[in-house]
């Protein structure tokens, strides 16, 4: 079973585990993974799979900048 949590509140995310455990959906071992995945201090980011950012504010025209950060 494959659930997207990525949009959740840890409270949720983990009151959620808990209750699929009781019904049998999760194991124990789920439970704990999830558990210790939500109380991660430093998430790991894969940086590595993005490209580099080249460009600088200063080789932008006016309208890039103006659509890359409308405020």
């Amino acid at each position: 079973m494959f659930l997207c949590i990525m949009m959740f509140s840890k409270k949720n995310i983990l009151s959620t585990a808990i209750w699929l455990f009781h019904e049998d959906v999760f194991t124990e071992e789920e439970v704990i993974a999830i558990v210790k995945d939500q109380n991660r201090k430093n998430p790991s980011i894969p940086y590595w799979n993005y490209g580099r950012i080249e460009t600088t504010l200063d080789d932008m025209s006016e309208a890039e900048l103006k659509t890359e950060f409308p405020f």
